[in-house]
């Protein structure tokens, strides 16, 4: 295309008629006249000289597209341009007269629509008369003014290109609509935002095409103010062809068309990635206020509100961060199986409590080692058993319906508690580590909460057992102060009533006997107070020793006909029964403190057994444990005092616990014991039939021959022990005496030490063939005492007696040197009986 249209005219010598188009041409000679056309339709008229010397070659070099060359009457030529594709010369080739190829001139460039360039030479104007140049003058006119408009055409056409060019290049979705709403045209930007090629929508109404329903009243709105001529804007929804929603921005622009009919632009922009953006900003917003404000109620809540709070912070939690399913996972107390203890979901048939509420350790014990070593797993179907660590996980993604899932551990003073989940059943997400961070910082609040509501629990039941405790000890304390009280009056009143001088001797073996059951009866209660305090503090402890099951069994027989004839149930049968074929003559196991927990049980049942039969039983089990179970046909217990029992400050409210007295401990030290075996006393009953006590404890086989049992009992036996040299070891003074009233009926030498140095120096200077030693001692305790005699001579017999009488006290003897133990008040058979053995061991 030639560059901005123009008429160019070549004329010699002057030409006065032109003045009134304001061009003045003084110089004679050739010249130029250019008309320019501005876009503002001002001329612009410039001189230039020309001196051609050819008019073909003028014609190539201008870009003229014809020269009409008028030099005389004779001589008149046309030239053209070999390049032009003008249409006007074909007419001019016959005008050979000056005049006729100006005339001719005019005629073609006045009705050409083309915009041709043409220079003419004149040698002479004479020849124009004043209307021929008044005419030219028209020429020049109407020239000027075709050339105007055809360069308003051009203009045109040149913004109409860049329009195109500007609509189809923009980067806005853009449609242009008629005053009917209807599409005129659609750029490529709205045909790939809402899926529409131009031709299928081109006049059709777009608010039907691409407003959804619950927007369509707002775009007829928007409508209406553009026809109105006002420009509007606002963010909204809008569809495309598959009607998925799309967030955009719009922009309506009204504009005239230029032929008098009001167009609309419609600018479309996708803003879903901005409104995503916003979206998420404001839920992170919204969610750090919510998590501040249940932070600060998770701990000043009560603990009764804690399970409601957590279970509503997963759920917002969950819900802002796009997950299904929320909830807190913790490792049990045995750390065998981690449990579900809070969980939201948002369907119920996917909810782990109901369906999966447990999963042992044993079955993703590599995925919790990973998690307790702080990895936080972030997964998907697919990666799972994929990702170290998650070896095996793949089988609980089928089994509870994960798509994908985030676990993220929670520790408490760097102790792994469990962890906080996050999942999905319907769709695979993958959550960020902006995300992942905030779903960390609320399991940490949560498992915080969780904490504290377990340990104020533990408080507040350890506060509520202290109240109970302070109250039961205060009933415990009144009755143990009447337990003692009720046996040393009867000490103190007979021993007052022995001094009367008008007592018979008959009354005096009475009172005496009287005293004697008082002494005893308060020993027991002592013994079971101080072995109560013993297994509290832990330091009672099984020991192994040769038990003869048999001779066990009948020992517990004698045992308890004595029990039985002193609480004179003389209606009331004792059956023992034991497992012959499958017992082993001799097991190993703490003979001692079976003893205990069956004598505490046999004691128990007769007291509440009238009449009928109480009946000791074993049995032996697969997993070399020994059952004992022990039936009366007694009163029985109701159901809801069978958990009461067994407590140490209780006693049943029947009668029966008022009339035969007793601080109600003798049940709380068999259960204590029975647990060190690790074992339970069970209680089957039924009330008024009566009640079976059972437990076991284990025991190892024992072959080896068993020793010498020493008996219970001895009777009146006299013992002559003439020769033989006893060495008593006390400070006590009165149990001095007590031991030398015994021995002096033996005939035996009795030697004497007040502490344990003075008896290592009489047995260096004395053949001694016996020593009863006490183990508390002032100078050097019997215990090291004992340890010396042992180092000059090992075969020396000792026999330890102390007024320590717990179950390690025995032991503790025994591994200082001790042959023997026993505790006080000494039991004069018990020690006849044990010194008798020791002394016919060193005969024999």
């Amino acid at each position: 295309m030639r560059n901005p249209p123009l008429l160019t005219l070549l004329i010699y010598n002057e030409i006065p008629a032109l003045e009134s188009a304001a061009i003045s041409l003084s110089l004679p000679g050739m010249c130029i006249l250019q008309i320019n056309l501005s876009e503002t339709g001002d001329q612009n008229f410039e001189m230039l000289h020309f001196f051609p010397e050819s008019a073909q070659r003028f014609a190539t070099s201008y870009d003229l597209d014809a020269l009409i060359n008028h030099i005389a009457d004779s001589q008149n030529s046309i030239a053209k341009n070999p390049g032009s594709s003008s249409l006007f010369l074909g007419n001019m080739e016959a005008v050979s007269h000056e005049k006729q190829a100006v005339f001719a001139l005019a005629k073609v460039l006045t009705e050409s629509e083309s915009g041709q360039v043409v220079c003419v030479y004149f040698k002479d104007t004479d020849i124009f008369s004043e209307t021929e140049k008044s005419c030219l003058q028209s020429f020049i006119e109407l020239a000027s003014g075709s050339v105007r408009l055809r360069a308003a055409a051009e203009m045109l056409k040149s913004e109409k290109a860049k329009y195109s060019h500007l609509f189809s290049a923009a980067p806005e979705a853009i449609a242009m609509l008629d005053e009917n709403n209807r599409v005129i045209d659609v750029n490529p930007e709205f045909e790939k935002l809402f899926q529409y090629k131009r031709d299928e929508i081109a006049g059709l109404f777009l608010d039907e095409l691409i407003a959804p329903t619950s927007k369509f009243d707002e775009a007829k709105k928007l409508s209406r103010e553009n026809w109105e001529g006002r420009k509007v804007f606002l963010e909204s929804i809008r569809k495309r062809r598959d009607g998925k929603l799309l967030n955009v921005s719009i922009l309506g622009v009204p504009f005239d068309h230029g032929d008098g009919h009001l167009r609309v632009f419609g600018i479309y922009r996708d803003i879903t990635e901005k409104v995503k953006a916003s979206k998420i900003m404001q839920n992170r917003l919204a969610f750090i206020e919510n998590l501040g404000r249940l932070s600060s109620e998770l701990i000043n809540t009560d603990i009764k509100n804690i399970d409601t709070l957590i279970e509503q912070a997963l759920q917002m939690v969950a819900q802002s961060h796009f997950a299904e399913r929320a909830y807190l996972a913790i490792v049990n107390e045995d750390e065998s199986a981690i449990e579900i203890s809070h969980e939201w979901v948002d369907d119920p048939r996917y909810s782990y409590i109901h369906n999966q509420p447990r999963i042992q350790v044993s079955e993703v014990n590599e995925y919790l080692d990973s998690l307790k070593s702080g990895v936080t797993y972030n997964l998907s179907r697919h990666e799972a058993g994929k990702v170290k660590g998650t070896s095996g996980l793949e089988f609980f993604f089928d089994l509870l319906n994960i798509e994908s899932l985030v676990n993220i551990p929670l520790f408490i003073d760097h102790t792994f508690w469990g962890y906080i989940g996050f999942d999905t059943y319907s769709r695979a997400i993958k959550w960020d580590k902006q995300s992942v961070d905030s779903l960390r910082l609320t399991g940490q609040i949560l498992i915080n909460a969780q904490a504290r509501k377990k340990t104020e629990e533990v408080l507040k039941d350890a506060l509520e057992q202290v109240k109970s405790s302070d109250n039961l000890k205060s009933a415990f304390l009144a009755g143990i102060s009447h337990e003692i009280r009720t046996p040393m009056n009867h000490i103190l009143g007979f021993v007052d009533l022995l001094s009367e001088p008008d007592i018979s001797a008959s009354e005096k073996a009475d009172f005496v006997k009287i005293m004697k059951s008082s002494g005893m009866n308060l020993l027991h209660l002592i013994d079971d107070v101080i072995e109560l305090a013993m297994i509290d503090s832990g330091q009672t402890r099984i020991r192994e020793e040769q038990c003869d099951l048999n001779r066990f069994m009948q020992s517990l027989l004698v045992e308890a006909n004595a029990t039985k004839s002193t609480l004179q149930r003389n209606e009331v049968q004792l059956i023992v029964n034991g497992d012959p074929v499958s017992n082993p003559p001799v097991i190993l196991t703490d003979e001692h403190k079976i003893r205990q927990i069956i004598n505490n049980l046999l004691s128990n049942a007769l007291k509440y057994t009238i009449k009928g039969s109480v009946e000791i039983a074993y049995s032996i089990l697969d997993n070399n444990r020994l059952e004992f179970s022990i039936k009366d046909t007694g009163i029985g217990i109701r159901p809801e005092d069978q958990d009461i029992i067994f407590d140490r400050f209780h006693r049943l409210d029947n009668g029966f616990s008022r009339n035969y007295g007793g601080a109600g401990l003798g049940l709380c030290i068999s259960q204590g014991l029975a647990r060190l075996f690790g074992s339970e006393i069970s209680i089957s009953s039924t009330p008024g039939t009566g009640s079976t006590f059972r437990f076991n404890v284990p025991f190892k086989p024992y072959l080896a021959p068993l020793s010498p049992a020493l008996p219970n009992s001895i009777g009146s036996i006299i013992y002559n022990w003439s020769g033989k040299n006893i060495l008593m070891v006390e400070d006590d003074p009165v149990n001095m005496r007590f031991l030398a009233v015994l021995l002096l009926k033996t005939n035996a030498h009795l030697l004497y030490a007040g502490n344990g140095e003075e008896a290592v120096e009489m047995v260096q200077k004395n053949p001694v063939d016996i020593v009863l030693m006490d183990m508390n001692l002032p100078v050097m305790s019997g215990y090291d005492a004992t340890r010396h005699i042992k180092l000059m001579r090992p075969d020396l017999p000792v026999i330890a007696q102390t007024a320590h009488a717990l179950s390690g006290d025995r032991k503790e003897c025994l591994q200082a040197g001790c042959d023997e133990y026993l505790a006080k008040p000494i039991d004069k058979n018990l020690l006849y009986s044990m010194i008798d053995l020791f002394l016919k061991k060193g005969k024999s």
